[in-house]
Order: C-alpha cells, then sequence, then structure tokens
C-alpha cells in the first residue's frame, strides 16, 4: 500500500515513540486504518466495478461485490501483517504488504467475455501492477488475478486491490476451494 509507505509515516511514529512503537502502530493501528481506507473506498470499487460488467455483457459481479465479502476484515489483516512481520528480512511496515484490502470476482460467460473484462480492468480508474494467469499454469482455481492499484477521489490515496476473473460455470470449484482455504488459515 503506497500510502503506508510514505516517509511522513515513519517520521511520525518516530516523534511519537520511536522503535518501541513502530511494531504496535505496524500491528494495531494500521489495519484499522486500511480497513477504514478500504471501507471508504468500497462504494466507488464497487461501481467502478459494475461499469465494467455493464460493459462486457456475460459477465457479472460475485456476490454483487456486497462489502462484507469485498472489504478485508480486521483480523485477516491482522493475521496477514503478523505473517509478514515473522518474515526475515521484512520492511517496516508489514501492513504495506496488504494487497486485497478491497477485492472482488467477475465470472465471465466465456473467454472472449474475459478477455473485454480483462482489458477493462486494466484501465482507469485501475492500474494493473501484476497479473497472476492461473489458466495458463493450470493452477486452482483456474482464473486470472489481477493486483491493481486504485486511485478514487473518496479516499485521496491509492490504494492496492485485488479483482479475480472467473468463469462463471468453475465457481462450484471455486467456492469449493476457497472454503478448503478458509478452513486451512
Amino acid at each position: 500500500q503506497p500510502c503506508l509507505t510514505d516517509a511522513s509515516l515513519a517520521s511520525y511514529v518516530q516523534t511519537l515513540g520511536g522503535a518501541s512503537l513502530r511494531d504496535r502502530v505496524d500491528a494495531d493501528a494500521l489495519p484499522d486504518i486500511l480497513h477504514d481506507l478500504a471501507g471508504c473506498a468500497h462504494a466507488s470499487f464497487r461501481g467502478a466495478l459494475e461499469a465494467i460488467v455493464k460493459a462486457c455483457p456475460g459477465s457479472s459481479l460475485l456476490g454483487g461485490c456486497a462489502s462484507e465479502r469485498a472489504v478485508k476484515s480486521v483480523s485477516r489483516m491482522r493475521a496477514k501483517v503478523h505473517e509478514y512481520r515473522a518474515e526475515e528480512g521484512s520492511k517496516w511496515p508489514a501492513c504495506a504488504r496488504v494487497q486485497d484490502p478491497l477485492r472482488a470476482t467477475i465470472l465471465c460467460q466465456d473467454s472472449a467475455v474475459m478477455l473485454a473484462a480483462l482489458k477493462q480492468v486494466e484501465s482507469k480508474p485501475f492500474k494493473l501492477l501484476r497479473l497472476k494467469n492461473n489458466l495458463a499454469s493450470e493452477k486452482k482455481p483456474f482464473n486470472l488475478h489481477a493486483v491493481l492499484e486504485y486511485a478514487t477521489p473518496a479516499v485521496g490515496v491509492p490504494l492496492v486491490v485485488e479483482v479475480q476473473l472467473l468463469f462463471d460455470d468453475l465457481l462450484p470449484l471455486f467456492e469449493h476451494t476457497h472454503n478448503l482455504y478458509s478452513v486451512y488459515r
């Protein structure tokens, strides 16, 4: 998250309490802040995705991009921060590595629709940072997984978000795989 790597944040934490405060800010305060930013950006994020779906007949938003599913919970953000902080050589703040405070899935009826939706996802207000092609690698859940920078006036800073493109007939497999992942974590 670019907004969490700004030097002024590190300077502010140093002024408040230095090294003794750094880890607490990273683990306790920043996930709440990131969650609030994602919550503020949700309506415009959903609107941008609804525009993509409207422009790509044969596509739909999984669950309508409801906030309960689209905005990552604070507890999951904190868990990710603890995982990242445990890695050797991790940089501060670890919360900046949370790439999916906002996430959604676009369901596509066929490859032509998926390509059209991908072109839209690569356009403003999104900026493609990374695309993982789980179709070509034959890796479950057989989707395209886009990591994007999303800018909205509702927040004032860009957020790194995730949008998955999935064939709608693979949805049962996707949901089964996601349930297994939830049990695993």
